[in-house]
Parts: structure tokens; sequence; C-alpha cells
């Protein structure tokens, strides 16, 4: 619980910081965001994983603040685990599929490098909402909602590229690498994964929000 009440405070922090400072501003962005992501376990003790496909839907928020620079600022909900199997091809074999939902904050800093290609670096804040695990041995399936068994809070860098279309389109990719345990016990593993976005970005929103 203190876990989840300090994400809340950052986040609101954030928000409060952030936005005043961004109505202030000509060019200020914002649409809807999804897309997916290839999250994985990673750690001294993450053998035997494999790449579960998950969900992100959100809203994002973007800011100019130069001609090449900008900051994005999101709130996605984020799927993210892993797929495991031990004792591989043996009349022991058992498989596991751990799924994990978040509430993200994710937020960048952008570059324009060439004319509509962006480069991105940033930082995601998540906190846990949902976890489950489903366990397969000998073809009898069973499924445990054990979110107690994890960290209420993510963190990790992001690192990432993506291109503006001129009609407000705009294709990225990204990646993330957690920094914090996933499990609350000794197991040294961590979230990470691929992120493909796709957004629409409103490109009238200075002028609806009546900032000059």
């Amino acid at each position: 619980m203190k876990s989840i009440r300090l994400f809340i405070l950052i986040t609101s922090v954030f928000f409060i910081g952030y936005f005043p400072k961004t109505f202030a501003q000509t060019k200020f962005y914002y649409g809807p965001r999804i897309g997916f992501g290839l999250s994985t376990f990673v750690g001294k003790d993450a053998d035997y994983t494999n790449f579960p496909v998950g969900t992100i839907i959100g809203f994002y928020t973007q800011t100019e603040i130069s001609e090449k620079f900008s900051i994005d600022a999101e709130l996605n909900y984020i799927s993210m685990g892993s797929l495991l199997t031990f004792n591989k091809n043996t009349a022991e074999q058992t498989d596991y599929k751990i799924s994990l939902g978040y509430i993200s904050l994710p937020v960048n800093l952008n570059y324009q490098l060439y004319k509509q290609f962006h480069l991105q670096i940033g930082l995601q804040t998540s906190a846990i909402i949902t976890a489950l695990t489903e366990q397969k041995y000998q073809n009898v399936l069973t499924e445990k909602k054990n979110i107690g068994d994890y960290h209420a809070i993510d963190v990790g860098p992001t690192l990432g590229c993506f291109y503006q279309f001129e009609k407000g389109l705009q294709l990225g990719v990204r990646y993330y690498r957690g920094i914090q345990t996933v499990s609350k016990n000794d197991l040294q593993i961590y979230n990470s994964g691929i992120q493909f976005l796709l957004t629409y970005k409103f490109s009238r929103a200075a002028k609806e929000l009546g900032v000059n």
C-alpha cells in the first residue's frame, strides 16, 4: 500500500507541475494511444522465459519545448509478464504463464532527428493492478490470482523512436527495462519488453484550449 500511495503522489506532483506549463505553450497535442508489447522477465533467475503478447491502451499529451525537442506524458494500461517452462520435453514438464496488469505513467523526451523521424528516451513508472499465474502440469491447468506476490511499483527507463505522419498518425517502437525486481521473493527477475505503439495526434489542441 505504501508503494501505491507513492505512485499516486508521484503522478499527482507530475501532473500538477506539468500541465500548467503545458497550457502556457503554443503547441500542445494530445490523442489516444494503442499498441501491443512483447514482454518477458530478465535477470539471473529468469531462465527458460519466453515472450507473451500484451495489450497497451491509453492517452498521451505532447508539448513542443523547442524546434527539435518535445515532451510526452502518457497514462496507459499495459500488460506484461512471461511464459516459463521447466523440465521441458520430460514427463515432469511444467508450463507457467504469468500475466501482470499495470497502470503506467511513461514520461519521454523526444528529439527530432530527421524530418518526421524522432528519437525518444524516458522513464516508465507503473502500479500493478492485476496478477494471474496459470500453471499447466500433465495437462491439468490451475489458475491463481496472486497480486500479493509482486511489488506494487515497477519502474525503469525506456528507449525508442517514432515516425510522425503529417495527418496525425504516429507509429513508434520502444524498449523498456525494469530496475525494480518483479517478485517479492528472492528471485532476481525484472520486467522488460518491446512496445509497438499506434497513436493519433490531434494537432489543433492549442487552438481548442484557447492558448495564445
